[in-house]
């Protein structure tokens, strides 16, 4: 395998990466997502046979794997980009490499789907305020 030293360094990272957020008192479901996108994409980038070490993953690929699965959320999609530029960003601190990654994927943004809110319908508004209207002792 061609990219075994990309695979172990990755694996390295994440395990460093992960226990610093654990020292950091993140929430388990916090670590959980961390782990899940972080695995993915390691599974993800074992097709990547050209990928000879970390700093040869750049936003093309990082694109790509935000990409794989078309019918995921917008929401999810901004969440598994947060966890890539949080880790990337982390080693970057670590291998001292002056923002290599950061500078790479730092306008990388998903735009958020304009969700219309749900208002109360005209009758739902009379019922609401019918019970204000209400002499009761105890709001209930």
């Amino acid at each position: 395998m061609s990219n075994e030293l990309l695979l172990t360094k990755f694996e390295k990272q994440k395990d460093m990466f992960i226990n610093e957020k654990k020292v950091l008192n993140c929430s388990s479901n916090t670590i959980i997502t961390y782990l899940n996108v972080l695995n993915n994409f390691y599974e993800f980038i074992l097709a990547y046979d050209s990928l000879n070490d970390i700093t040869d993953i750049n936003k093309d690929i990082l694109l790509a794997f935000l990409n794989k699965d078309k019918n995921i959320a917008t929401a999810t999609k901004s969440s598994r980009l947060r966890v890539m530029k949080s880790f990337f960003s982390f080693i970057d601190e670590q291998e001292h490499k002056e923002g290599r990654f950061t500078l790479q994927f730092k306008k990388l943004t998903i735009k958020q789907e304009y969700k219309e809110s749900v208002a109360l319908t005209p009758d739902e508004v009379k019922r609401l305020l019918a019970l204000f209207e209400k002499k009761t002792k105890s709001f209930n």
